[in-house]
């Protein structure tokens, strides 16, 4: 899902919690609209990686070119984006239990994450990421 639809669809949730549920004033729903934004942080570190390369125009059009050209994103499979794997999440969530700021962390992740979700499963993209770390990691030995 292209970052704008993220931010689109955040402010969307952040608007709707602050009329519906309006908790602690703007900071814990700031929380969760940054963390819905800025979890894409690990596309730019797996470009960085991968292409030895720290452009973020770059990283923006090779991106830009996976998505339009499935054929090609198929030979980068899987990616593994780090800050959206469930062991990563399932550590904010833990860490919720102890600061309580995490537990806004959480909820936009987790919104995030089910926005990418949704997207790739209606464009049948699904395969194209890695979900669990350790999965990841066993595969490569």
């Amino acid at each position: 899902m292209y970052p704008s639809k993220h931010v689109t669809y955040s402010l969307f949730i952040l608007l709707f919690f602050l009329i519906i549920l309006p908790y602690g004033g703007i900071f814990p729903y700031t929380l969760i609209f940054l963390s819905s934004i800025l979890i894409d942080t690990d596309h730019y570190l797996l470009y960085a990686y991968r292409k030895k390369n720290l452009s973020l125009v770059k990283a923006w059009k090779w991106y830009l070119m996976l998505a339009n050209n499935p054929k090609e994103g198929q030979k980068q499979i899987p990616f593994l984006h780090f800050f959206h794997t469930v062991e990563f999440l399932a550590f904010v969530f833990i860490l919720s239990f102890f600061y309580k700021i995490f537990l806004w962390v959480f909820i936009g992740i987790a919104f995030h994450g089910l926005l990418d979700i949704l997207s790739m499963k209606e464009k049948k993209l699904f395969e194209q990421r890695e979900y669990f770390l350790i999965r990841s990691l066993l595969r490569k030995r």
